[in-house]
């Protein structure tokens, strides 16, 4: 999912590709969290083609060791030379196609008609202001409608109870994160083949209706979805929907020297995806985010799979834009379901903290997905703990590994800074 303020020109695919194939071809270090999930495969479970990750003798490959991935260049190049069909057609998608419906465990049924007739969708960006700033991130079937229903709900907060870190500021996010989690799970979807209320989810209406029903001083437990204003009068209702929890994701943010500005979030859903290898790199386990259930006491789910169809997805990447219209922010996260969460943070701290980006990317996370308070283990969240058990919460502790990264325009100049817990860095000219 990515987001872009300007629009390039035609695509340099040489340049674009040309680091990449340089690093494929010349090999990279591996990193000590690439290492971590290469020591999580088993080889005796793993596909033949997944073996690139292990040494003859059945170890895995390390962290400090160089690893090279010459079928990858190979493919980067088709790619670079031909554009889109050289990776939707011929012998990169004959590779595709081959490896899926050999796989040795839930062999799939992939076509190359399923390849060639493929095509990506550029839908324009959910937009809505937050503390006289303007928040642009994905639409639907991403997770950028509920971004926006957060920071929509806390509009009318004061900003001193919103200061990052403080009892209010975790109190008043996580339930203004169950009520917008609550809503996800029953009405989003990929808007070509369900009826998403993305124009009510948003109406200012009905996001202080929502706001409302928080208690300053009290957790509100588990809630329902709302019924927005497009949905008032409809016949169909949707049951919300039940999925994993997956982690295989990645965010960049940039801006170049012409102002050009990109928030970007990819992801395989899982680490290495579905462990499954085709012309030098990994396919996805993106079906993992469709619900597990098509249906759910006899109720249809919005999110349920269908031939062609997107899964929802929390990837939720930001531009944000000063009172002036001007650019000031770039931010986005990996993490699972918990990517919304990590990102309303990091917006809050920026918008109405006026964070610092060095700051927004290292405070310690909480979120609540209309379950339970989860605090992020070994920080001074701790402290919260006796506060929020008062307030009704269950709180609970839990590793929450996030990947920030951000831009941020200060003056004339602009600041960038890359999650703690991640391995990204910041660099500039």
């Amino acid at each position: 999912m990515a987001l872009a303020h300007k629009q390039y020109g035609a695509l340099p695919w040489g340049e674009l590709f040309g680091p990449a194939i340089q690093h494929a071809e010349a090999g990279f270090i591996v990193s000590p969290l690439l290492a971590r999930a290469i020591a999580s495969l088993d080889r005796k479970r793993a596909a033949a083609s997944m073996q690139i990750y292990f040494h003859l003798d059945g170890s895995p490959v390390g962290a400090g060791e160089r690893m090279r991935d010459p079928q990858l260049a190979t493919t980067l190049r088709k790619i670079a030379r031909e554009g889109p069909p050289g990776f939707y057609e011929g012998e990169v998608a004959q590779a595709i196609v081959a490896s899926v419906r050999s796989a040795e465990r839930n062999p799939g049924e992939m076509t190359l008609d399923d390849l060639k007739n493929y095509r990506a969708v550029e839908r324009g960006p959910v937009c809505r202001p937050f503390k006289k700033y303007r928040v642009c991130t994905t639409p639907s079937p991403s997770g950028g409608i509920t971004v926006l229903q957060i920071l929509g709900i806390l509009a009318d907060k004061p900003s001193e109870a919103l200061r990052p870190g403080t009892l209010s500021q975790i109190h008043l996010l996580s339930q203004a994160e169950r009520l917008a989690y609550s809503d996800r799970a029953k009405w989003l979807a990929d808007p070509d083949y369900a009826n998403v209320p993305a124009n009510g989810l948003l109406d200012e209406s009905y996001l202080r209706s929502r706001a409302k029903l928080i208690d300053a001083d009290r957790d509100m437990g588990h809630v329902e979805a709302g019924i927005p204003p497009e949905r008032e009068t409809s016949l169909i209702d949707f049951a919300p929907h039940r999925t994993k929890t997956l982690h295989g994701t990645s965010h960049l943010a940039i801006v170049d020297k012409n102002g050009l500005v990109v928030s970007m979030t990819s992801s395989v859903q899982a680490a290495f995806g579905a462990q499954i290898r085709a012309a030098g790199f990994v396919l996805n386990n993106e079906l993992t985010d469709f619900s597990l259930e098509p249906a759910i006491d006899q109720q249809p789910v919005a999110n349920a799979p269908a031939a062609g169809k997107r899964p929802l997805s929390a990837m939720s990447p930001s531009i944000i834009f000063d009172p002036q219209g001007r650019f000031f922010a770039a931010i986005g996260s990996p993490g699972g379901r918990e990517i919304i969460a990590y990102n309303a943070q990091a917006l809050v701290n920026l918008i109405a903290a006026r964070a610092s980006i060095s700051s927004v990317v290292s405070v310690p996370h909480f979120s609540n997905q209309n379950d339970t308070t989860i605090l992020e283990k070994g920080t001074r969240l701790i402290t919260q703990i006796p506060s929020l058990l008062s307030m009704g919460h269950s709180p609970r502790l839990r590793e929450l590994e996030s990947g920030l990264n951000g831009i941020r325009k200060s003056g004339n100049a602009y600041e960038a800074a890359s999650d703690v817990r991640g391995e990204g860095i910041a660099v500039g000219d």
